[in-house]
């Protein structure tokens, strides 16, 4: 009997320990998911705060290139473009956009080149070409004969560069953006537009 009773002993024992084992490895399987769960949670909002930094980025980005301003008046633009935006609507500002290198750095629209528009890429039934060719009281009209002329018509191709740089204070996260923008000028400007 005594042997019976000492047996019975050390099975609940040894079971004791079973499941103190098996409570402590749930244990850190909860924490493992706990931790993860965290660490998902924290990228979601990192990211959340980046795709908000590059739409304020973008918002000013729009703003600038739906007015030809930027084209004649690159430092008056630099020097007022800015984009305070509220995204948790706190009622205080979030993130500032600015014309701005990484550096911060105020930062003026930039004429990367420029081309005279040949008449033989024009398309006189187009509207938006017709203002490229020059008027029939010219000796020139600038009409395209059968041949083709590859003479310069009224009109450039401008390319640009536009910098902005977002930022938002609270949660760090900032980026600067590069954005190219073509635009259609006369050629009679390029010499102030693009220097």
């Amino acid at each position: 009997m005594k042997h019976t009773a000492c047996s019975s002993a050390r099975q609940r024992g040894f079971s004791l320990v079973i499941a103190i084992v098996f409570l402590l490895l749930f244990s850190l399987f909860a924490l493992a998911g706990l931790r993860s769960s965290t660490t998902n949670v924290l990228i979601a909002g990192n990211m959340q705060s980046r795709q908000e930094v590059v739409a304020a980025a973008q918002v000013l980005v729009e703003q600038t290139i739906s007015s030809e301003e930027f084209a004649t008046n690159p430092t008056g633009v630099a020097a007022v473009a800015r984009v305070d935006t509220d995204f948790n609507g706190d009622g205080t500002t979030d993130v500032v956009t600015q014309m701005r290198d990484a550096n911060g750095a105020t930062t003026d629209p930039y004429c990367i080149r420029a081309r005279t528009i040949p008449l033989n890429e024009l398309d006189i039934n187009n509207t938006n070409d017709s203002p490229c060719f020059s008027s029939s009281s010219v000796q020139n009209s600038g009409i395209i004969t059968n041949s083709g002329s590859s003479a310069g018509s009224l009109c450039a191709d401008t390319e640009w560069d536009i910098t902005v740089r977002s930022a938002d204070a609270r949660t760090g996260s900032e980026v600067t953006m590069h954005q190219g923008v073509s635009l259609r000028t006369a050629s009679i400007d390029l010499a102030t537009k693009c220097k």
